[in-house]
């Protein structure tokens, strides 16, 4: 039963919990920064493009035609939108701060509606700076004021209604988490086939062979929430259905009542329910008696808790590797598997390699981009996973494990283990499928593949190395998991500046030896003399001479051929990396071995 005023009260709730997470993008400069940028780059784009096709725009003939792709993209845009919001709900935010008082207080709709208006707003302030951008644009090149209405209209309801069906999808995975066993059992699986089921069905059947298949965004034309841009477009040159306009705004009301009133039930059945507990099930229950024999019959078996833990995963830890390396992989391995929640820095490469396929998709080169794309991403995952933040995944026991009698090497290599035997594999094996449809030889594929490998080699040895260095202690308030303590984002950027950089290059060096060569004449014989020669002017000594030097770099370089080309240009950055992997990894068991908590 619901009080009055519960609007009132849950836009206060609303704007207190987007209070709290602005407040916690302040604590954190480097998301805070990494999110600056990104929205600052996108919104710059659009800005420049706007400005430079201006006057190709208000050229063409008018009406313009308003073709079913657009529309259809619009829709693939709050099908992605939904899911985006559903992930942060699920994982993050299906639970307030403060819920035995909160819901003492106010109703369950209360909360539920603080909620909604909360992502709502966290929606916004990554969408606001670009829209009004947009607006802006549109204003300017076509001298139609009516889209200072109509633009902002469509945008909040697009984001309203993709707010309200993501948030009513993330709480029903929430609640059926919490009342079912087996899903709460194998969440992570579950949740790992979701993403993979989504990701990939979305790029391969939409992008990856729209020609062959026929299927193109025009297809999703039909659906209503693609009727946003008809909404957006009044006013302006562009044609619009009015009937599409009608039923576009229908279904949003649509959607707010029975959207609200799905949330309002599955919030109140989430938090006012016990959770099952993933870690028992009735024959537990049944056998507790048993329970002290069990235990004395497996340890005296040599099987210990932890790595009865794992289940079927323990028999993938090596077992020639040393006891305390064995169980410092089966530690990693289960704080992984028990809080995924803390890899989600680990969605941004995969977001950048899926957004460069769909990009390459463009300009029919998806094919030729994904093995190399796999190639690089896999590795990076590999170290990323299991080391790059080694001090702050000790949480509490860090104290302990640097006092015990693990050395810095076990330590390390224990780190390094779970990424070694799942990377290689998963490396040769999706490089080598994706590489199935490309155009590339056997001999290239070959390369790309031990190429992933030596990444591989190399990712685990940079990942801890960095993550010492570079430790996070301090937890990321995840909703139903505030002991989240994520890899820090300077970690991340470095650890993938040193480690995709020399891979890139490698992987061109192989597949595309020609690209490399002009991007290196062109800096031998053009970039580097001009800085040279300008720092020379302004009296940086030493800078004019050198400057000469590289004149006959430029010829040089585009003289080499292919062979030669592929052979340094491979076989160096490979070379740069097995070593640095390895310096890497004597520097992490000597960070270990010396640090000091203070």
């Amino acid at each position: 039963m619901s009080e009055a005023g519960w609007l009132g009260h849950g836009l206060r709730i609303g704007v207190v919990e987007f209070r709290r997470t602005v407040r916690g993008m302040r604590r954190n400069k480097g998301r805070l920064a990494v999110l600056v940028v990104a929205v600052g780059f996108w919104t710059l784009m659009i800005a420049g493009l706007g400005v430079l096709f201006a006057d190709q725009l208000r050229s063409l003939d008018t009406p313009i035609a308003l073709p079913a792709s657009v529309r259809g993209t619009a829709a693939l845009s709050w099908v992605f939108g939904v899911y985006i919001v559903g992930q942060r709900v699920l994982g993050q935010h299906n639970h307030v701060d403060g819920e035995a008082g909160m819901l003492t207080t106010v109703s369950a709709r209360s909360v539920a509606c603080g909620l909604v208006i909360a992502e709502l707003l966290r929606a916004a302030s990554y969408l606001l700076a670009p829209l009004l951008v947009i607006t802006g644009v549109v204003i300017y090149v076509f001298g139609t004021p009516f889209g200072l209405a109509t633009i902002p209209l469509a945008a909040g309801l697009f984001a309203l209604t993709a707010t309200i069906v993501g948030s009513g999808l993330g709480y029903a995975g929430a609640l059926l988490v919490a009342r079912s066993r087996f899903v709460a059992r194998y969440k992570t699986i579950i949740g790992g086939a979701i993403v993979l089921v989504f990701f990939g069905g979305y790029a391969a059947v939409v992008f990856f062979a729209p020609g062959e298949l026929g299927i193109t965004p025009a297809l999703l034309a039909w659906l209503p929430v693609g009727w946003y841009v008809d909404l957006a477009a009044i006013g302006s040159p562009l044609t619009f259905s009015t009937g599409r306009v009608a039923g576009v705004l229908v279904a949003t009301l649509v959607v707010l009542g029975g959207g609200g009133w799905a949330i309002e039930r599955l919030t109140t059945a989430l938090w006012f329910a016990d959770p099952v507990d993933p870690t028992r099930d009735e024959a537990d229950n049944a056998a507790d008696a048993h329970t002290a024999p069990a235990s004395s019959e497996s340890t005296a078996s040599g099987t210990s808790p932890l790595t009865a833990a794992l289940g079927p995963f323990g028999s993938a830890i090596p077992a020639g590797a040393s006891r305390p390396t064995r169980r410092v992989a089966a530690k990693a391995l289960v704080r992984t598997w028990r809080n995924p929640s803390r890899l989600t820095i680990l969605l941004t490469p995969v977001v950048i390699a899926v957004i460069s396929v769909f990009n390459a998709a463009q300009f029919g080169a998806a094919f030729a981009v994904a093995p190399v794309a796999i190639a690089l991403l896999v590795p990076w995952l590999a170290g990323a996973t299991f080391g790059l933040n080694p001090f702050g995944d000790e949480g509490v026991v860090l104290p302990a494990t640097l006092t015990g009698a693990i050395s810095g090497g076990a330590f390390v290599r224990g780190l390094a283990l779970p990424g070694l035997v799942a990377g290689l594999p998963l490396t040769v094996a999706l490089t080598l499928a994706a590489g199935w449809f490309s155009p590339y030889s056997t001999l290239e594929l070959a390369g790309l593949a031990g190429l992933g490998c030596v990444l591989v080699a190399a990712a685990v040895g940079l990942a801890p190395a960095i993550g010492m260095r570079i430790p996070r202690f301090s937890t990321f308030s995840v909703r139903g998991s505030r002991d989240v303590v994520p890899p820090s984002i300077t970690a991340g950027i470095v650890y993938t500046l040193a480690l995709v950089g020399p891979g890139v290059l490698a992987a061109v060096a192989l597949v595309v030896p020609a690209l490399l060569r002009g991007f290196l004449a062109a800096l031998g014989s053009g970039v580097v003399p001009f800085v040279l020669r300008w720092l020379g002017e302004r009296g940086v000594p030493l800078m004019a001479a050198p400057a000469g030097w590289f004149e006959g770099v430029g010829p040089a370089i585009r003289g080499l051929a292919t062979i030669e080309v592929r052979a340094v240009g491979y076989a160096l950055p490979i070379l740069v990396l097995l070593v640095g992997g390895f310096i890497a990894y004597r520097a992490a068991a000597r960070r270990f071995d010396a640090y000091e908590i203070t």
